[in-house]
This record gives structure tokens, C-alpha cells and sequence, in this order.
């Protein structure tokens, strides 16, 4: 509960502080991509986020939607604490869907908050494993869909940026642990979150498309379930990683 308290307070301070710079980028002209004051005249070597690709220096700052596609790994080991036998819940899958969001440049660093959501393949049946002397056991397990809130925190050069995510992720999924001879079930089921952390790096094709690839992990903790005999206990700990490749559209 404290690890997601903290989460929260960390979505919500960022995008106080992201409306705050915007609105003050709005008040004094703008920085970074507002209209020139020195004289200058575009299509020249203006220093830092330059390229010659652009009509005028090329600026993080701005909203942006866009999809992304890629796949993803659940890992989760079912334990009992009774026989202290353990059944794995790996699995694997494709990931794809849709993220927006908003980011601010100061000099060379972004800062920002983004929210996606994405559709998962991701499902795994265990093969049937005799555990005395409660029965034949088998594990499943699927994960429907993942979204996320995060701090974007990055580094700039010309049209490209490396960053890093910070936040909270929300996983909805079902995993048990089915016996085979009596047809009963434990299970973990339902939406959880968990602390979020992962990076990637984008890269600037025009003004307005934006390429990037990113890694996420979120840590899903540990839940405990009745299991099928007196005084027994399944435990589950498990994360979810995702790879996916997306592209942006900077307005």
C-alpha cells in the first residue's frame, strides 16, 4: 500500500510540474522551438537541437499520441506451503497498443508524464503434476491487459533522447492452480499494480514523428491464496517485462 501511495504522489507531482513549465513557457514565448528573438533567421546553425533536416530547431516540447507493438513476459511461481512444491506460471506473448502524453525540454533534459495502455496474448498452461497427497495439479495463467502512469526523464542530442520511466503499473490477469481430480481451483485474479521502472531511447524523423524503443518492468509483489486442504497456502510472486518498438506523433 505505501509503494503504491508513493507511485501515485509521483504521477501526480509530475504532472504538476509539467503543467506548471508549460504554462510558463506559454507566458514568456516559449523556449525551444518559440519564435526567434536574436534576429536569427531559420535554416542556420543555432546551436543545441539543430539539424538541417528542419525549417526551424527541432523541440522536444510538446503532447504526443501514438501506438506501439512489441511482446512481453509475465514470470510467477506458484508455491504451495504445504508440500513446498512450485508451479511455474512463465509465459510469454504479444503486446501492442496506444500511449500519449507530454513532454518538456530545458536545454538538454526532458521531463514529462505519459499514460499507455496495451492488449496482451500473453497465456501459459502448465503441464499435469501429481502432489501427493492432495491430487493432479495443473497451473494456468493470462494476462489481458497492462496500462501505465510514469515520469519521463530523458537526455537530449540534436533529434534523439534517451530516457527513463518512473511510475505505476496496473496488470488484469487470472492465475491459478486447478486440481484435476476434483475439478477445484485456486486463484489470483482480477487487476493489481505494482512500482513500474524501465527506458528506451527515441529518435526525432521529422518534426512531428517520432520513433523510439522501450523496455518496461513491473513488479506485481507477492499474493497468498487458501489452497485445497486444511492449513494450506499457495503464494504467488510475479513481474511482467515488455519490449516494444511504438512511434509518436508530436503536435
Amino acid at each position: 500500500m505505501v509503494r503504491n501511495s508513493m507511485c501515485r504522489y509521483l504521477a501526480f507531482a509530475v504532472g504538476v510540474a509539467v503543467l506548471a513549465l508549460a504554462g510558463g513557457a506559454r507566458a514568456d514565448g516559449g523556449l525551444f522551438g518559440g519564435a526567434r528573438t536574436d534576429g536569427g533567421l531559420y535554416g542556420q546553425p543555432v546551436g543545441p537541437g539543430y539539424d538541417y533536416r528542419f525549417t526551424q530547431p527541432f523541440t522536444w516540447t510538446g503532447f504526443y499520441f501514438g501506438g506501439n507493438l512489441g511482446g512481453g513476459w509475465s514470470s510467477g511461481n506458484f508455491t504451495d506451503s504445504i508440500t513446498t512444491s512450485i508451479f511455474t506460471e512463465d509465459n510469454s506473448g504479444v503486446v501492442g497498443g496506444i500511449q500519449l502524453g507530454y513532454l518538456y525540454q530545458i536545454r538538454t533534459f526532458v521531463i514529462g508524464a505519459e499514460w499507455d495502455v496495451d492488449w496482451t496474448s500473453i497465456s501459459h498452461r502448465g503441464l499435469p503434476t501429481v502432489v501427493a497427497p492432495i491430487g493432479t495439479l495443473q497451473a494456468f495463467s493470462e494476462t489481458n491487459w497492462v496500462t501505465s502512469l510514469a515520469a519521463r526523464l530523458g537526455v537530449v542530442g540534436d533529434t534523439w533522447m534517451g530516457y527513463v520511466k518512473l511510475g505505476e503499473g496496473w496488470v488484469n490477469g487470472r492465475a491459478s492452480v486447478v486440481n484435476l481430480n476434483t475439478l477445484s481451483g485456486v486463484s489470483v485474479s482480477g487487476t493489481q499494480s505494482g512500482f513500474l521502472v524501465g527506458g528506451g531511447l527515441s529518435y526525432a524523423f521529422t518534426a512531428n514523428w517520432i520513433g523510439r524503443v522501450e523496455y518496461d518492468f513491473i513488479d506485481l509483489g507477492s499474493s497468498n491464496v487458501g489452497g485445497f486442504i486444511v492449513n494450506e497456502r499457495f503464494g504467488l510472486d510475479h513481474n511482467l517485462q515488455i519490449l516494444k518498438a511504438g512511434l509518436d506523433f508530436k503536435f
